[in-house]
């Protein structure tokens, strides 16, 4: 590779570096008032709180609202129809679980900026800490995608769902994490050579 394509590569990892950033501080900072509001209706009263079930062919369809503003839609089949009697829990379950969720996906925007770091540091993507933290993100993909579909049985637990007709496992999301932690492998490959290399030389 010549000098010239070399700097303009390494300008487009410090442009992306640099996003990244920014778009992990701004996320991890929209997380954090998440919590905060979480905790605050966690205060607040049972009447502030209504759910709406929708009987249909296919299963209950549920949205809640906290005064009447911040929604959240539950899964087809996640709400039993007497949910609406208990309409905070119900809502809580569903603001948390997907908060949680929310968190999880901060941590892989964390690994992507670590990654990108690391390359300004190193001028190399090919250092172990890269690997790892490839292969979290592999992990994180799926986990996030099993937490997204805890929230029909949380409620299910808490006797207000009937379950949900998803399943836990989603495979596409299990593929796209295996196919990341593959490529973290491949990277790990290609830092033993390189060290080689450099040792070689």
């Amino acid at each position: 590779m010549s000098e010239q394509a070399k700097r303009s590569v390494q300008a487009r990892c410090e442009d992306i570096g640099l996003v990244t950033r920014a778009a992990f501080w701004l996320y991890g900072a929209y997380v954090l008032v998440l919590l905060g509001v979480g905790i605050w209706m966690l205060t607040q009263g049972a009447d502030q709180f209504s759910l709406h079930v929708t009987q249909t062919q296919n299963g209950a369809i549920g949205q809640g609202f906290f005064r009447n503003m911040l929604e959240i839609d539950f899964s087809r089949s996640s709400l039993r129809a007497d949910a609406a009697q208990q309409a905070k829990l119900a809502y809580l379950i569903g603001f948390f679980t997907a908060w949680i969720a929310k968190v999880l996906f901060c941590g892989i925007l964390y690994q992507v900026r670590s990654i990108f770091r690391s390359i300004a540091q190193e001028q190399t993507p090919f250092v172990l800490k890269n690997c790892q933290a490839l292969r979290r993100i592999g992990i994180l993909i799926p986990v996030i995608s099993v937490i997204r579909q805890m929230c029909p049985l949380v409620l299910m637990l808490c006797g207000i769902g009937e379950g949900g007709t998803g399943s836990l496992i989603q495979i596409d999301q299990w593929l796209i994490g295996g196919v990341v932690l593959s490529l973290s492998y491949i990277f790990e490959y290609g830092t033993i050579l390189q060290k080689e290399s450099d040792e070689t030389l």
